[in-house]
């Protein structure tokens, strides 16, 4: 029986994925990532503000634009969904990412008080598909692998959660993650 259900933040939750084209190099990443942290650290963060110092930097259009939807457009429909789930199960979340991003969208959206906790990998010096942050949140709650529903977009960290027992979904789209939880007899609400 599924106790708690571990969602991915960015991929899933967080649809759109930065440097959806091609990578930019090492030290233009940091220079992004320290303009973001920067701002954050500065001032109070608002997604107009943010949205206009991201379109400021030296990239092209398209490139600032995913970065910007990567930290301030959450999936609606999956909110809404989580904010259901929350009432029947324990949720978790576990992200590959910088704590500050975390930030960012706590800040603008305050998803996480739908979450009992949040795994972020550069906190915890591990990360996802790595056996140990999957042991860890196992440690942490109590919970048997076969208690919880793992859910990613990246399929390599759903596969590495199943060989620990864990149920798995990959996450493609809202309208397939409903018809599996539907189909899985977690979800017999309608929404």
């Amino acid at each position: 029986m599924i106790k708690a259900i571990i969602f991915d933040i960015t991929g899933v939750l967080f649809p759109y994925q930065p440097w959806a084209g091609e990578r930019p190099k090492r030290e233009e990443l940091l220079e992004i990532k320290k303009l973001v942290t920067d701002i954050y650290d500065k001032e109070k963060m608002s997604k107009e503000y943010l949205k206009e110092k991201i379109l400021s930097f030296n990239r092209p259009r398209e490139e600032l634009d995913a970065i910007y939807n990567s930290l301030a457009v959450i999936d609606e429909n999956l909110y809404e969904l989580i904010k259901k789930l929350s009432e029947k199960y324990t949720l978790y979340a576990m992200a590959n990412e910088q704590a500050k991003w975390t930030d960012i969208r706590k800040d603008i959206f305050g998803f996480e008080k739908y979450f009992k906790k949040l795994y972020i990998s550069v906190e915890l010096g591990m990360k996802k598909p790595e056996e140990s942050i999957y042991k860890l949140l196992l440690s942490d709650t109590g919970l048997e692998p076969e208690e919880c529903l793992f859910i990613d977009d990246k399929e390599v960290n759903v596969e590495a959660a199943q060989k620990l027992g864990f149920k798995g979904h990959v996450y493609q789209n809202f309208e397939s993650l409903k018809r599996y939880l539907i189909e899985s007899k977690l979800l017999p609400i309608v929404i």
